[in-house]
């Protein structure tokens, strides 16, 4: 989530994303042993405010609409038509331009799906495994329009044996991307300070169950099982924000949905997001969006 006000558009550059909430997403596959899912976002967010990670390789298809994907390090535009593939466990989220947009299509599969290829596909799928693989970006090209498209169709339509025609044309939208892929992946140990998300799972998850309540720190580091100093350091180096400021921005993801989508109260939304205080939460929420949370509904009501 965002933590100024400041709305600018995107713009190609190296500009670090620090101040984005970062988090970890553990994706739920229909088929365990096929870990292949795909999805249409039909309306994504046009405002910068967190980072994402998951296991799984990622493909990004953005049909209609020009914005912005934003990295760790650097946020790279995209206009209509053009696709992304982001390597595994790279921090990474889609902006849109504008709020009436009309969405994404995303391919997520984990790099275990490749482990049966040919041998010569070997060193892309080595490249795809490594963490440090990052992006890579094809431009509106119809050919692979066309395979993301039946891709999603296929999946939605569970038609038998989907599995194999679904690996056969994701193969084949890798070998847009292969050469650049190969040509650009870095051995692991280039990455500084990767520290593993998985280490704050039960973290996470607890604070996610427990938003509208207390959440004493002590109980966040027995969970994590990590001394009071060891667990502030990893987890900003993790997360690239202190636990507190982590508790407070997925507060304000809730208490943002449950004003876009509840006829809840606003006392009854700063409680269920765990305000407490009205006060205090129409102070956070504004220094957070630039709205109080009467406009920001309102606002929503209007798009």
């Amino acid at each position: 989530m965002k933590l100024t006000s400041d709305f600018r558009r995107p713009t190609e550059s190296n500009q670090p994303h620090a101040a984005l909430i970062r988090h970890g997403v553990t994706l739920s596959h229909r088929d365990p042993a096929f870990p292949l899912l795909v999805n249409h976002y039909p309306r994504c967010s046009h405002v910068r405010w967190h980072l994402h990670q998951h296991d799984e390789i990622e493909l990004c298809f953005a049909p209609h609409d020009s914005g912005a994907i934003l990295y760790a390090d650097r946020e790279v535009r995209f206009r209509p038509g053009d696709v992304f593939l982001t390597g595994a466990n790279t921090w990474h989220h889609p902006v849109f331009d504008s709020p009436t947009n009309r969405g994404l299509i995303v391919i997520y599969f984990h790099p275990s799906l490749l482990q049966h290829t040919p041998p010569e596909w070997a060193p892309l799928v080595d490249a795809l495994a490594n963490r440090a693989t990052g992006w890579h970006q094809v431009r509106n090209e119809p050919a692979v329009h066309r395979l993301m498209f039946e891709t999603l169709r296929l999946f939605q339509s569970n038609q038998p044996h989907w599995q194999i025609v679904c690996q056969g044309i994701l193969l084949h939208l890798l070998s847009y991307f292969a050469r650049d892929v190969v040509a650009q992946a870095l051995p692991a140990a280039a990455v500084p300070n990767a520290i593993n998300t998985a280490a704050f799972a039960k973290v996470t998850d607890h604070i996610r169950n427990h938003l509208a309540e207390v959440i004493p720190a002590a109980k966040l580091y027995r969970l994590a099982g990590m001394s009071r100093t060891q667990f502030c350091r990893q987890f900003k180096a993790c997360f690239g924000v202190p636990v507190g400021a982590y508790v407070r921005q997925l507060r304000l993801l809730k208490a943002r949905s449950l004003l876009h989508h509840s006829t809840l109260s606003i006392t009854e939304i700063s409680l269920e997001s765990g305000f407490n205080s009205v006060s205090f939460f129409n102070r956070v929420f504004k220094q957070a969006e630039g709205v109080s949370p009467s406009q920001f509904r309102r606002r929503c009501s209007a798009t």
